[in-house]
């Protein structure tokens, strides 16, 4: 009976890790939605031209819900998280180059680089607002000079840009769709 307990009680933590591991990087995390950027309701970062290739250039466009703007949010083995470009690509959002430079394009990469490994901080279910710090550079997603203009440039920035909006994104389903 003793060997039965042991047994038992192995087999459910051995579960209740699974369970764990397969949950979203954060509770109230969305596992799919586009990421709108604060500085204005109606833009949300997206893979230029729609492309699933490796190196094409992360923008801002305005929120159409494109597979282009929807981006899959897997936890990782840290307290980092993936932004899985859901554009069939099977990349992840990165740095170019691998680069620790300030305003280094960010660009889709194998989702096995370093660079891709994000970590969220704020506050990710109510609000949905959250800014992404990059585990390997410590830098930050940020949209540059805080434009709102469609096609802008999405790069890393020195963290701490968020008073303007530039650096802070929505994860929820308020993107304007």
């Amino acid at each position: 009976m003793l060997v039965l307990r042991r047994v038992a009680a192995l087999v459910m933590a051995g579960l209740a890790s699974t369970v764990a591991l397969a949950a979203p990087a954060q509770a109230g995390f969305s596992t799919h939605a586009p990421l709108r950027n604060d500085n204005d309701t109606g833009m949300c970062m997206g893979v230029s031209g729609g492309s699933n290739a490796a190196g094409a250039e992360i923008r801002l466009f305005r929120c159409v819900g494109g597979g282009n703007q929807d981006y899959k949010f897997l936890a990782t083995t840290t307290n980092a998280i993936l932004l899985h470009a859901n554009n069939g690509s099977g990349n992840c959002v990165g740095v170019k180059d691998g680069s620790f430079a300030n305003d280094a394009q960010l660009v889709l990469v194998p989702c096995s680089r370093s660079d891709a490994r994000w970590i969220p901080i704020g506050t990710l279910s109510g609000t949905g607002k959250v800014t992404f710090r990059n585990a390997k550079t410590g830098r930050c997603i940020g949209v540059d000079g805080g434009s709102t203009a469609h096609g802008a440039r999405i790069a890393q920035y020195t963290c701490g840009d968020t008073t303007r909006g530039n650096q802070v994104w929505h994860s929820d389903d308020r993107a304007g769709l």
